[in-house]
């Protein structure tokens, strides 16, 4: 039975971690700040063509970040199924012994 715990364990850890690394990168961009007055939105037009470029960059980023997230997170329950599947032959074999 320890056997079976054991390959449970080690079988998830690999998958986990990376999946962990992938929720730690995925932080949704910060959108510019608008709520200036009208006459600073105009002295700093170009300032803030920059900030809202960089905002939607960082959009599609974050995006293709949920999605490999997402994928990571779908390979980790296959993997965590499979486990559980081959613990309950273990666990259910042991008990017919």
């Amino acid at each position: 039975m320890r056997h079976a715990i054991f390959l449970v364990v080690l079988l998830q850890v690999p998958a986990a971690l990376a999946a962990q690394e992938i929720r730690e990168a995925c932080l949704p961009p910060v959108p510019p700040d608008v709520a200036l007055p009208d006459e600073l939105l105009r002295q700093y037009k170009s300032e803030l063509t920059v900030e809202f470029e960089q905002y939607f960059r960082g959009t599609t980023l974050y995006f293709a970040c949920l999605d490999a997230e997402r994928e990571a997170a779908f390979e980790e329950a296959q993997v965590v199924t499979k486990a559980y599947a081959e613990f309950l032959g273990i666990a259910t074999k042991d008990e017919n012994e």
